[in-house]
């Protein structure tokens, strides 16, 4: 199969060079026989093209009008007047069957009567039971029966506690919460009777505001008997919502028997779409999954539509009445535990009903566990709940969240499964709301962010807190919540990091120190010069011990101590137990946002210090180690700044000290750390020129210590790197030169370190960067000894050597990481990077994955231990998607589906976590969905395999269109279309559309 998609120069050269030689024997006969053939299409029209777009969104794919209108030119105009039409019309033929299936599993309930309750329609169902609108006979009313199902209350005791839960939700009087009228049972069906609602869900709601204001497609969340009237509602609420006032209470509300009788009812708690089909208690929890990357990401969304004050008024209304019925429940002692926008009902007079009160905890089983059912949502469950704890403050972190998702038009927390939801839910990885939508009034993020606190002693503490703080934004006044300021945001942050807890809080306190020593009204009250003097003598003393606790802090956290030096190279401190660890400090997002801050100190510190220089010198190593932790963490932009910086502060030195050896050093490193970053951004010259910097500072060093030659060896290392052109075509004098001078810095770097190793045999940190060296001289020798399957002496030292360091430090990451990248060099060699060969035959494929398991083997959770480090994420990208080729090329199919979705589900994360700037992620995952594509022909998933390939392919002509000025990703781009059409074509033939097959075919010979 073709080659990965590109993500570092070294990648780059490889698909370079293995382009024209991309071996293809791995595939099956069906995907030669399909790209031989030499069918003509005939030439579609209007009508084929309707047709075929039709069925497209039969088979579940979503289809763009504007694609076809691109690709079709000649009918460019009717496409987009005649295809909305068609698509409403799938819709509600789909609509229609769902409907149809509602009424089968309703004549197969066959309830037509439940006690003194005529069953008129059903509403909606879900796992926690089928809601009907039925009337009561005695009283000629309408009402709402939710009707349990039998499983959820298999035991006498499970009755009971339903019974007594319903008996307590009975007694809530509150003008915001749907009255409860009483239960019954009839042939084992237990049911609950409530007030019938004239409402709609938010969830509704917001399903609708997404397609108004992201400009997405609306889906329907219940189906029902009078869609298109529920539909109207939906869309009138929705709008109210937008542009008007809604009610701020519910006082003197008009009557639900005043409402349009047109508009279809709702009753909360069906917990699930209700698509006409019975769902398990376990599907009706599962999380809402998503397959739009950007839904979860913590990047803005793109807002159409004008939300002015109104809307945010409006959201912080549904907040207060909702807060009111919990505060009033709450204080009858009732908890709801599954507050979400499902069970918050608006009515078209504005006012919300909080239904289901007391119904998760009527139907909690005795045993739960992770691997049964847990009641109540799993996107809107506060992280508490996971470990078997729940309060009041649990259901103001489920209001919560419905707030959040009311001002981003997004979930919080989404997931391919229930379990990558519960993990994001109990590591509270929540974008702030204004980082998705940035026009969020601040005193509203602030509710809401109070409200959604991973720590339940961090929200508000009642619901009434909630109610008054919302009430306080609405009448614009200051609201009791406040924003973390960055002094409590260190208190809490270490309390996550117990190790560095006591040196924040001496930087603290000598700050105090320093402030009340040096002040100018302390100084006039001490009448002698003498004092005076001890004062500032103290101060000094104070600044120095001040500066030692941040050096220390910074130490620990620097990527060098993390993940290349050896762990007696922090010594503990023997008294206050700091540092007794030996393993390495973990490092974030948020760590590097702490450290960041911590920054500002050194600022103070010079000024209050005699020594200002001293102060000044350290000021650069910290932004140094700032910078480090942010490419680390693939924060090119702020590692850039931060490295910048450091420069600049270095400028302001004295010259005498910009002379002393170690400060060059430093500098040094500075320079190598933001060639590295500026080499990542393609700014190939300028990251030479920072190495050469680099290298002049450290010749510059008056004493050649063990510092010295280490960081000339580095600097070697990083200038062999940097030469590297992956672009370069051209070989003329200027480029063997440059050759040659890759290949100087690599030899001189491997001597370097050889002589540092006879005076220093034990240092882990010259160790790893020989070992990388020694790696890379392997790689050379590979360019001449093509496909050998063998390691070369080179890369059998630097597996040794990498070996040994895992076992001295078994939990430092680089390790296992590196070593991981020597096996894949082999592999990549034998396999003309990528893709297996057979030429040697079962051996050689053998032989691959043999490399790749152990790659595997040897990084073991790696990317789950360090969450934070994107590169160890995409090297299991990597090892997953190769192993899949090489399962596919041995006609492992099943094992070659297994690796492909884990490189898939790695890749998607990847997103998540850290974006898509530039669509190279995006474009990696449609790569990795091609190579899927081959496995799901072979097991014969044509379907699947259709549904994948029509989306990469409408993926891959974009990204074509859009680097038609780059030659080489544009030939990578036609490479993999060349790839996807006779597969498409041969799964199309197989489900019996000959004449999509034979269109395709002729796309793909468009691209010869």
């Amino acid at each position: 199969m073709s080659q990965s998609f590109p993500k570092s120069d070294a990648d780059l050269q490889r698909l370079r060079i293995s382009h024209e030689s991309t071996d293809s024997t791995h595939r099956p006969d069906s995907l030669s026989n399909a790209a031989s053939s030499s069918a003509a299409a005939d030439d579609l029209d209007l009508d084929d093209l309707a047709e075929q777009f039709a069925e497209e969104i039969r088979h579940g794919g979503k289809p763009s009008i504007e694609a076809y209108a691109k690709r079709h030119a000649e009918f460019a105009d009717e496409i987009r007047d005649l295809f909305p039409t068609i698509l409403t019309m799938e819709k509600l033929n789909r609509r229609k069957q769902k409907e149809t299936l509602a009424a089968k599993a309703k004549a197969e309930l066959d309830i037509d009567q439940l006690g003194d309750y005529r069953v008129i329609n059903e509403i909606a169902r879900g796992g926690m039971g089928i809601v009907y609108e039925a009337e009561q006979v005695s009283l000629g009313r309408r009402v709402a029966v939710k009707v349990l199902p039998k499983q959820l209350l298999s035991s006498e005791k499970d009755i009971q506690r339903f019974q007594r839960e319903a008996l307590t939700a009975a007694k809530l009087h509150h003008t915001n919460i749907v009255p409860v009228f009483g239960t019954g049972e009839q042939d084992g069906h237990h049911y609950i009777v409530m007030q019938y609602i004239m409402g709609v869900g938010l969830d509704e709601i917001l399903s609708e505001l997404r397609s108004n204001v992201l400009r997405e497609p609306s889906i329907s969340i219940r189906s029902d008997s009078s869609g298109s009237a529920r539909s109207l509602h939906i869309k009138h609420n929705a709008a109210a919502l937008l542009h008007s006032e809604i009610r701020r209470d519910s006082l003197q509300r008009s009557t639900t028997q005043s409402l349009s009788a047109s508009m279809t009812a709702s009753i909360a708690g069906s917990n699930g779409r209700s698509d006409g089909s019975t769902k398990t208690a376990n599907q009706d929890n599962a999380p809402e999954v998503s397959s739009r990357t950007s839904s979860s990401s913590n990047r803005p969304v793109t807002i159409n539509a004008n939300l002015n004050a109104e809307f945010w008024r409006n959201v912080a209304k549904i907040g207060l009445q909702a807060a009111s019925a919990l505060h009033y429940a709450h204080s009858h002692h009732t908890l709801h535990r599954d507050i979400k926008p499902g069970n918050l009902l608006l009515d078209d007079e504005g006012v919300v009903w909080v239904a289901d009160f007391g119904l998760a905890k009527a139907v909690e089983q005795d045993n739960v566990t992770w691997t049964g059912d847990i009641v109540g949502t799993i996107g809107y469950m506060a992280p508490e709940r996971f470990t078997g704890q729940t309060d009041e403050r649990s259901d103001i972190y489920g209001l919560g969240l419905t707030l959040y998702e009311l001002v981003t038009f997004q979930r919080a927390f989404e997931g391919r499964d229930r379990v990558s939801v519960m993990q994001k839910v109990t590591s509270h990885q929540l974008a702030a709301p204004r980082k998705r939508n940035p026009s969020i009034p601040k005193d509203l993020e602030t509710i809401i962010l109070k409200a959604t606190a991973a720590d339940p002693n961090d929200r508000y503490q009642t619901a009434e807190e909630l109610a008054d703080d919302l009430d306080a934004f609405l009448e614009d006044r200051p609201i009791k919540a406040r924003r973390m300021p960055l002094t409590e945001q260190l208190v809490r942050w270490c309390r996550k990091n117990k190790a560095v807890a006591g040196l924040t809080a001496a930087v603290a306190a000598l700050l105090i120190a320093i402030s009340v020593s040096t002040s100018v009204g302390y100084m006039q009250q001490v009448e002698q010069r003498r004092q005076a003097d001890e004062m500032r003598r103290q101060s000094d003393q104070f600044v120095d011990e001040a500066v030692n606790v941040l050096e220390r802090i910074y130490g620990q956290f620097s990527p060098n101590a993390t993940a290349m030096m050896s762990a007696s190279s922090i010594e503990p401190d023997e008294d206050s137990g700091m540092f007794d660890s030996h393993d390495s400090m973990p490092i974030s997002k948020d760590v590097a946002f702490v450290l960041e801050n911590l920054l500002s100190f050194y600022d103070d510190l010079s000024q209050r210090s005699s020594d200002a220089t001293s102060v000044l010198v350290k000021s650069v190593m910290a932004n140094r180690r700032v910078g480090d932790i942010h490419y680390r963490l693939g924060d090119l932009s702020s590692a850039r700044s931060a490295y910048e910086r450091a420069i600049e502060r270095f400028g302001s030195l004295p010259d005498e000290t910009k002379l002393n050896s170690t400060m060059n050093v430093e500098l040094a490193r500075v320079y190598n750390g933001l060639g590295t970053v500026v080499r990542w951004n393609g700014e190939r010259g300028k990251a030479i020129e920072a190495h050469e910097t680099a290298l002049q500072h450290l010749e510059s060093a008056l004493k050649p210590d063990q510092s010295v030659r280490y960081e000339v060896a580095h600097t070697h290392f990083l200038l062999y790197h940097a030469l590297h052109n992956p672009f370069q075509r051209r070989r003329g004098p200027a480029e063997r030169d440059e050759a040659e001078a890759r290949e100087r810095h690599l030899q001189l770097a491997i001597q370097q370190l050889e002589q540092l190793l006879t005076s220093e045999p034990a240092s882990a940190e010259s160790q790893f960067l020989l070992a990388r060296c020694l790696a890379e001289r392997g790689q050379q020798l590979r360019w001449r000894e093509w496909r050998q399957p063998d390691m070369n002496d080179f890369e059998k030292n630097a597996v040794d050597r990498l070996t040994h360091l895992i076992e001295r430090f078994p939990h430092m990451p680089d390790y296992p990481f590196e070593l991981a990248n020597v096996y894949l060099q082999v592999f990549h060699s034998i396999s003309r990077y990528g893709s297996p060969q057979r030429s040697e035959g079962n051996k050689c494929v053998r032989c691959q994955q043999d490399l790749l398991e152990t790659a595997l083997d040897v990084t073991k959770n790696l990317d789950r231990r360090h969450p934070n480090i994107p590169r160890f994420m995409h090297q299991q990208v990597d090892i997953q998607r190769f192993l899949g080729r090489v399962y596919a090329a041995s006609g492992d199919w099943p094992k070659a589906e297994t690796a492909y979705l884990a490189a898939l589900d790695q890749a998607r994360n990847i997103i998540d976590e850290f974006g898509d700037e530039g669509g190279f992620q995006s474009s990696r995952l449609h790569d990795i969905q091609l190579d899927r594509a081959q496995t799901l022909v072979a097991l014969e998933d044509h379907n699947t395999a259709i549904s994948i390939l029509q989306s990469s392919i409408e993926f891959f002509e974009g990204r074509r269109e859009s680097f038609s000025q780059n030659r080489f990703i544009r030939r990578w781009v036609e490479g993999r279309l060349k790839d996807a059409y006779p597969l498409l074509s041969t799964s199309l033939r197989a489900t019996g559309d000959e004449n999509g097959a034979d269109e395709v075919l002729c796309k793909a010979r468009e691209l010869r």
